[in-house]
């Protein structure tokens, strides 16, 4: 896809990624996209990488400014399953906008429709984004208005998009200061402590529900939060900081 920008808007839209590429943790960056959609009029968003299925990019993203109850619910109803606007969207290898419709033929159809107005999503937008060979990676902008369906806003968002997988990729490949994050421990909830430090047993996500009495999604929404909160790029990155707090208790008891 070509992008064109009208040249008056470029020094606007500058701005916007400058922020993106200038953020330093994963925290930052989810501020800077989360700003950069909404001075487009959108509401949440969620961006996958590499995903293996496709529907991950709903399930599982990297990132995901979307609350818990929605994503709960999608996934414990398996609406993904029937999602004919997200099979639209992820047949199509160009940006491609979705409209809810309450009055579609289909009864899941109208089922999925009547849940997404009840999250306040009118419309969506999802945008392809290069991926390794068998992979997909996308992102998905939801509105709660439809007069955002204009060419020059997905010519901007895939723009925004662009910057944001090739910003979310240096994150992870640059080695992350453990000392620096560790204050950051404070920021989480008691849940998401134990979630983290059953994960640093090397524990799935799916066994962390099971013996927290959570489901997977809640398991995996608080994840999301985890690693936004310490402002680290992976799981991997976030285990290591309970790990050096908890090796540090270790020897401080020992001393």
């Amino acid at each position: 896809m070509t992008v064109e920008v009208p040249v008056e808007e470029l020094a606007q839209l500058d701005e916007q990624v400058v922020k993106i590429h200038t953020a330093s943790d994963i925290c930052q960056l989810v501020e800077a996209l989360t700003g950069a959609i909404r001075w487009l009029g959108f509401d949440d968003l969620a961006i996958a990488v590499n995903k293996r299925n496709p529907y991950d990019s709903t399930l599982t993203p990297d990132i995901c400014s979307r609350p818990e109850p929605f994503i709960g619910i999608y996934q414990k109803r398996r609406l993904f399953e029937n999602d004919q606007y997200l099979k639209r969207c992820l047949s199509s290898g160009t940006p491609k906008w979705a409209t809810v419709d309450v009055n579609h033929p289909e009864p899941f159809v109208r089922e999925l429709s009547h849940f997404l107005l009840s999250h306040n999503i009118h419309s969506a937008v999802h945008v392809p984004l290069p991926a390794k060979k068998g992979c997909s990676s996308s992102m998905i902008a939801t509105a709660s208005r439809t007069d955002v369906q204009r060419t020059d806003i997905l010519n901007k968002l895939a723009i925004l998009a662009r910057a944001s997988m090739m910003k979310l990729e240096l994150l992870r490949s640059v080695p992350c200061e453990l000392a620096d994050k560790e204050e950051r421990l404070d920021l989480l909830t008691a849940q998401q402590i134990e979630i983290l430090k059953w994960a640093g047993e090397g524990k799935s996500n799916s066994t962390i529900a099971v013996i927290m009495g959570l489901s997977k999604a809640g398991v995996d929404y608080h994840f999301r939060a985890i690693i936004s909160k310490l402002g680290v790029a992976s799981r991997t990155q976030a285990v290591a900081i309970i790990a050096r707090q908890n090796d540090a208790a270790l020897r401080a008891k020992n001393a």
